[in-house]
């Protein structure tokens, strides 16, 4: 059985048909999607640690998910976050690499492919990281 059917993944997007399509896409892959228009509002209703957290860089009242980032790693520190952003790599923060963030998407037409590339991969490293857990190894 897939252990990742059924894993919280929230979206943190202030845009209503991108999170419509994020909502589908995430369905479609066992994953149940919780959605939220701010930071604030995902730090006030998100109880528990979901599997992972895509976060839009450009959010409504002039929010950031770079800024944002920090309230979020406060609350839950290993969390693993999906960055999405329409800027390139370039325009990013220059300290962005060092964030912990543990991808990047860049928003254009291939985004959805990518996530689900970047959803397998955190799976893959989650179950390694179990399997040496159990068996003392790292």
């Amino acid at each position: 059985m897939d252990t990742e059917q059924g894993k919280i993944v929230s979206v943190i997007e202030d845009d209503p048909v991108f999170c419509r399509v994020l909502q589908q896409h995430l369905e479609a892959y066992g994953y149940r999607p919780a959605i939220y228009n701010t930071v604030k509002d995902f730090l006030q209703h998100q109880k528990a640690q979901p599997y992972a957290i895509i976060l839009d860089h450009f959010l409504g009242a002039n929010e950031t998910g770079f800024e944002s980032l920090r309230l979020i790693r406060k609350k839950m520190p290993k969390v693993s976050v999906i960055y999405l952003t329409q800027l390139s790599k370039e325009e990013l923060p220059a300290n962005f690499d060092k964030s912990g963030i543990y991808a990047y998407i860049g928003k254009d037409s291939a985004s959805l492919i990518r996530l689900r590339s970047i959803l397998d991969s955190l799976k893959a490293t989650k179950k390694k990281k179990l399997f040496g857990r159990l068996f003392g190894r790292s």
